[in-house]
């Protein structure tokens, strides 16, 4: 996510709830920061282990959640494409 669309979330987020630059001493825009990423993080492990795990692509592909588009799912499937990872290989 580049620096403004970050901001812009911020942004919104502060807008919504009062939120002050600081609390206990540490800044809420890098807590907010790390919690967004350990949310992605965690949202993208729960798919990859429904949806790609053990899958050929062609299944992969084809289980794509409503939510999510195409070109995501499809990036997304391409980053977890390693054996390292519990992709099938080979298969179409």
């Amino acid at each position: 996510m580049d620096k403004e669309a970050k901001q812009r979330l911020y942004d919104k987020i502060r807008g919504i709830y009062d939120l002050p630059n600081k609390v206990g001493g540490a800044d809420v825009i890098e807590a907010l920061s790390f919690q967004c990423s350990m949310f992605y993080k965690h949202w993208r492990f729960k798919l990859k282990e429904q949806h790609f795990r053990n899958k050929s692509v062609a299944e992969a592909i084809n289980t794509r959640p409503n939510t999510i588009g195409v070109n995501p799912w499809t990036w997304l499937f391409k980053q977890t494409e390693s054996p390292a990872n519990g992709a099938r290989q080979g298969r179409s």
